[in-house]
C-alpha cells in the first residue's frame, strides 16, 4: 500500500502543478487526467504531453518494494 500510495500522491502533485483535472476512476482502475476541463486552454494537449513527461521522469525515481519491474503506460486522446 505504500508504494502504491506514493505512485498515487506523486500522480496528483504533478496533475495538480500542470493545472489539470484528474479523473475519479474505480479503485484498481486507470489513473485518467484530462486538460481544459472545466476551464478551456489553448495548450491542452501540450500540457498532457508535459505532464506525461513529467510523469515517466518521476516514474524513474519510485521503485516497487517487492523488485518486480512495473509497466507504465501513457496514452493521449484528443
Amino acid at each position: 500500500m505504500r508504494f502504491l500510495n506514493e505512485v498515487f500522491t506523486a500522480s496528483d502533485r504533478l496533475v495538480e502543478r500542470h493545472g489539470l483535472e484528474k479523473i475519479k476512476t474505480p479503485p484498481g482502475s486507470n489513473y485518467m487526467v484530462v486538460s481544459g476541463v472545466p476551464v478551456a486552454r489553448q495548450d491542452h494537449a501540450a500540457a498532457l504531453l508535459r505532464l506525461g513527461i513529467d510523469m515517466l521522469e518521476k516514474a524513474k525515481q519510485i521503485y516497487d518494494p517487492t523488485g518486480w519491474a512495473r509497466q507504465r503506460c501513457f496514452g493521449l486522446h484528443r
